[in-house]
C-alpha cells in the first residue's frame, strides 16, 4: 500500500512537471527588456519567447510577431526549442509507460516483475526529460547572462521560472517511480530442502 502511495505522488509530480514544460515552451516570456537607468518602467517592453516575440506598451496592449524562419533565430532559440519539444516527447512517453505498470491499474496485474519494470523506465524517461529541461533552461539563462554582460541588455522572465519549476517536478516524480526496488514481499523466498534420513539395505538408522 506504501508503494502505491509513492507512485501515485510520482505520477501527480510528473504529471505537474509536464504542464509546467508545455506551458513554458509556448510561453512568449522567456527574456525582457531590461529597464536601463533613469528609464520609466511604464514604458513599452520587448518580449521574446521561442515562437515569436511581442512588445507590450504603457497601456498593456500587446503586439507579436511569430517567427517565420529558423535562419533569422538565433542558436539558442533553436537550440532551446529543440530541447523543451525533446522533454515533452520524454515525458509523455515516460507517463504512458508508467500508467501501464501502476499498481492501481489492472494492466499485467498477474506479472509483478513487469509492472514495476514498466514504473521503473517510465521512471528514468520522465528523471531524463527533467534533466534535459534544467540543462536547457539553465544554458539559455546563461546566455542571457553573457549577453547581458556585452550589452545587450536582457533580463529573465517568467517562462524560464515556470520550465525550471517543471524540471524540478519531473525530477522529484521521476525519482518516486524510478528508484525504486521491488519489496521483499514479491521476491520468492528461501525454501531449505526437504532433508530425509538416509537408508541403508533397506533399514533406517535410529
Amino acid at each position: 500500500m506504501a508503494n502505491s502511495g509513492i507512485q501515485i505522488i510520482g505520477y501527480v509530480l510528473a504529471l505537474g512537471g509536464l504542464a509546467a514544460s508545455i506551458a513554458a515552451t509556448f510561453m512568449v516570456e522567456w527574456k525582457r527588456d531590461a529597464p536601463k537607468e533613469g528609464e520609466n518602467n511604464s514604458m513599452s517592453y520587448h518580449y521574446l519567447g521561442l515562437w515569436e516575440s511581442c512588445s507590450v506598451d504603457r497601456t498593456g496592449t500587446r503586439s507579436c510577431k511569430p517567427y517565420t524562419s529558423i535562419i533569422h533565430m538565433t542558436i539558442e532559440v533553436q537550440v532551446t526549442r529543440a530541447g523543451m519539444l525533446l522533454n515533452i516527447l520524454l515525458s509523455i512517453c515516460g507517463l504512458l509507460l508508467t500508467t501501464f505498470g501502476l499498481k492501481c491499474t489492472k494492466c499485467l496485474d498477474g506479472n509483478r516483475l513487469a509492472k514495476n519494470r514498466v514504473v521503473t523506465a517510465g521512471g528514468i524517461f520522465i528523471i531524463s526529460s527533467g534533466l534535459l529541461s534544467l540543462s536547457t533552461t539553465s544554458w539559455y539563462a546563461n546566455t542571457i547572462i553573457q549577453s547581458f554582460d556585452q550589452g545587450e541588455r536582457y533580463e529573465f522572465a517568467s517562462a524560464m521560472f515556470v520550465s525550471w519549476t517543471g524540471a524540478v517536478l519531473a525530477l522529484v516524480g521521476g525519482a518516486f517511480l524510478g528508484i525504486r526496488c521491488p519489496a521483499n514481499s514479491e521476491r520468492p523466498s528461501f525454501q531449505p530442502p526437504n532433508l530425509q534420513p538416509v537408508s541403508k539395505s533397506g533399514t533406517d538408522y535410529v
